[in-house]
């Protein structure tokens, strides 16, 4: 008879990049697990606030229910990345706007520094000439001179591999894919799916996945170019910025390479 995943417990996999990923960054174990109980328990919540329900749904025993109820919330302070996408945004208005396509690093108006206290949130520590040197460091920015920066792009060229940044993408990237395959769960014509899909091989002589991972990241670079222009000329024809953020949905696309155990 063929082997059928148990529903009720995900295959080791699923944990064994996310150890390695949270042990590496250094974040509390025990903080994720409080974190996602709360979260569960809270979604559950949403869909039936009777305990019963909330038992059955989420596997969670009396204890955790019993604390959600009695507002003893679990979480811990998390760590919070700051989203450097909306900092290239204001950005590259302050580039469209500028008539040598250069800006100030700092002053108090149409700057590299005013852009960033306006976008920077209050949780996030991290200083404007840490944030610049990061833009440049990736290649996303670059020097005119002492005072000036230009855009170069807004894809980075080299990798985003700060921990702030890791965290972010991580969430970013988990939340996008469940909400794809909670998408594509609830559809009845394939038509109607959102992809999501990958081609891999496990055929590939170990001397080759450098040059392979050369030719494969430019061809994902090119297919994101020409992907941000066909979202760049959807927003021409969608909503004001106002209107938009009213509606809080984000549409687009991800994509990455991978090398790693089966």
């Amino acid at each position: 008879m063929e082997n059928k995943f148990d529903l009720k417990k995900l295959p080791e996999k699923f944990y064994d990049g996310l150890s390695q990923l949270f042990h590496k960054l250094g974040i509390n174990g025990n903080d994720v697990i409080d974190d996602f109980i709360h979260s569960y328990i809270n979604y559950a919540y949403k869909q039936s606030k009777k305990r019963t329900d909330i038992y059955s749904s989420t596997g969670f025993g009396r204890k955790f229910v019993n604390n959600y109820f009695n507002n003893i919330k679990l979480k811990s302070k998390p760590q919070i990345a700051k989203n450097h996408e909306t900092l290239i945004s204001a950005l590259q208005a302050l580039f469209n706007s500028s008539k040598t396509g250069a800006i100030n690093i700092r002053g108090k108006e149409n700057s590299f520094n005013s852009a960033f206290n306006i976008v920077r949130q209050p949780y996030n520590n991290i200083s404007a000439q840490a944030m610049l040197n990061k833009l440049i460091r990736v290649g996303i920015l670059e020097k005119s001179d002492d005072k000036r920066i230009k855009l170069v792009t807004t894809l980075p060229t080299k990798g985003l591999n700060e921990p702030e940044d890791i965290i972010r993408l991580l969430t970013d990237n988990m939340n996008r894919l469940c909400h794809t395959l909670l998408h594509n769960m609830s559809i009845k014509e394939n038509d109607d799916g959102l992809t999501q899909s990958s081609y891999w091989s496990n055929s590939i002589d170990p001397m080759h996945y450098e040059s392979c991972k050369i030719l494969l990241r430019e061809e994902i670079r090119r297919c994101i170019k020409n992907c941000s222009v066909i979202l760049d000329e959807f927003e021409k024809k969608g909503l004001s910025k106002e209107a938009a953020e009213t509606k809080n949905i984000e549409f687009g696309v991800s994509a990455f390479i991978f090398k790693n155990p089966k």
